[in-house]
């Protein structure tokens, strides 16, 4: 579809394209990091809202994270499974009011719901249904590591792997052999 417009516009899109996948696989395992390890990253305002938004949570930044990625996924596998209208309906305004439910019942903090947010949009401008997957399973992996030791090894491991067609040959091996 790039190839139809004007090389300027073509570079715009791609560039917008580039980022946006790169804040749907990194943003969230960034984020657990910084907010986890690496505070001083943040301005003292906003990380004092931040921490009230989260005073109110009973749950850490981590488990909050991996409540909205496994609702989410929830949603977007029940969505693409019920036909027609109703199930792009169901994708649209599901995590809307479980968003909203969930911060009005103190289970996710509204910072996590903006970060989750970003990233999700970004992940509906990868270009095809592999490369996409390949995301989600790297942004769950991402969000672990930064869990796990902070920024440093999000980045060591973002630049050890060169590419995401390696990972993907890599897993699709692993579940080619378990057949």
């Amino acid at each position: 579809e790039d190839a139809y417009l004007r090389p300027a516009y073509s570079l715009l899109v791609k560039t917008i394209r580039l980022l946006a996948v790169f804040m749907s696989v990194y943003l969230p395992g960034i984020y657990i990091a910084a907010i986890t390890y690496h505070t001083t990253v943040f301005p003292t305002g906003m990380l004092t809202t931040i921490m009230k938004a989260s005073r109110k949570v009973p749950f850490n930044s981590i488990t909050e994270l991996f409540i909205m990625v496994i609702a989410f996924e929830v949603v977007r596998e029940a969505s693409s499974r019920v036909p027609g209208l109703l199930g792009s309906g169901l994708g649209i305004i599901g995590p809307l009011v479980l968003g909203q439910a969930a911060i009005s019942a103190n289970i996710v903090s509204p910072v996590m719901i903006i970060v989750f947010s970003i990233a999700t949009i970004g992940s509906f401008a990868t270009p095809n249904f592999s490369m996409a997957f390949s995301g989600r399973v790297l942004n769950i992996i991402y969000i672990v590591l930064g869990s796990l030791a902070g920024n440093d090894t999000i980045l060591v491991i973002a630049q050890t792997a060169e590419d995401g067609e390696r990972l993907e040959a890599l897993i699709n091996k692993l579940s080619n052999s378990r057949k």
